[in-house]
């Protein structure tokens, strides 16, 4: 359910199965720190106070590309140098952060 607009922003939105699924999952999680002793899991907030907390860190740089095996974990297609046929896909590629989420990139 994503949208690219022509100024190259990209609009992501969860669909009501996703939000459904995130929220079950979240109920779990809370039942779980509650049965391993939390005192305290969190406050109330608004619906949309709630939304807005599902972020996360993207992680980069962990597989990055190098022109050589010693300058990097992959060459420039991605392969891996140690395991021939093992392609990295993701933003381990990228050098540093590029400041927006990666996942559509």
């Amino acid at each position: 359910c994503g949208e690219v607009r022509s100024e190259g922003r990209i609009k992501y939105e969860l669909d009501e199965f996703d939000k459904e699924n995130m929220k079950h999952g979240l109920q779990r999680a809370l039942r779980i720190l509650i049965a391993a002793g939390a005192v305290e899991v969190g406050g109330p907030m608004s619906h949309e106070e709630l939304w807005s907390l599902y972020s996360t860190a993207h992680q980069m740089g962990s597989c990055r590309i190098g022109m050589t095996e010693k300058e990097g974990a992959v060459d420039e297609n991605g392969q891996s140098w140690e395991a021939e046929g093992l392609f990295v896909c993701d933003a381990s590629l990228l050098p540093t952060a590029i400041g927006v989420n990666p996942m559509i990139t």
